[in-house]
């Protein structure tokens, strides 16, 4: 093959290297936006919650299988069909946090935070589900606020990252 075939595979390469690199730092960026969204979506999804079940006095499954609570549908059917909270919610969980699904950018930290929610739920009187709803949602909007911040922060970071690691790659090529 003649030299200057080489290099023009040899650059052309380089710079699939560097765009993969970049769009690899995209989709860690990525994750980050849909970790703050969901967050915010859960937040909201709390407050529609206790509406539902202290406002207009739903049962719990029913309360959770509210369009306003759509992230817990899956759990309020559960609940509905005899399950308690807390298990309805790892099982509901697992599906919602697997690889592309909707809860899927979440940390430990936040599953924590929404475990801590269902295995309150159901337990005491209006009082105790009240204050166990009003922290949930404190917890969740101040993780995604959190998110959000690092999101800003660390967006534009990892594409750069990416690529640069790409083109590093790119020149060890050459």
């Amino acid at each position: 093959m003649d030299f200057a075939v080489q290099i023009g595979l040899r650059v052309a390469a380089s710079a699939a290297l560097a765009a993969s690199g970049a769009l690899a730092g995209r989709s860690m960026a990525g994750s980050q936006r849909r970790r703050a969204e969901a967050l915010h979506q859960l937040a909201g999804a709390v407050d529609a919650l206790a509406h539902a079940m202290l406002a207009r006095r739903l049962p719990l499954g029913d309360a959770l299988s509210d369009p306003g609570c759509a992230a817990f549908g899956q759990a309020g059917r559960l609940v509905s069909a005899g399950h308690a909270p807390e298990a309805a919610w790892r099982a509901a969980y697992a599906g919602l946090s697997a690889r592309g699904g909707p809860l899927d950018a979440l940390r430990a930290e936040d599953a924590r935070a929404l475990a801590t929610l269902f295995q309150g739920l159901g337990v005491g009187g209006a009082q105790a589900q009240r204050a166990l709803l009003d922290e949930a949602g404190r917890t969740l909007a101040q993780l995604g606020e959190a998110a959000q911040k690092a999101r800003d922060e660390q967006g534009r970071l990892y594409t750069t990252l990416g690529a640069l690691t790409g083109m590093a790659a790119a020149v060890m090529l050459l």
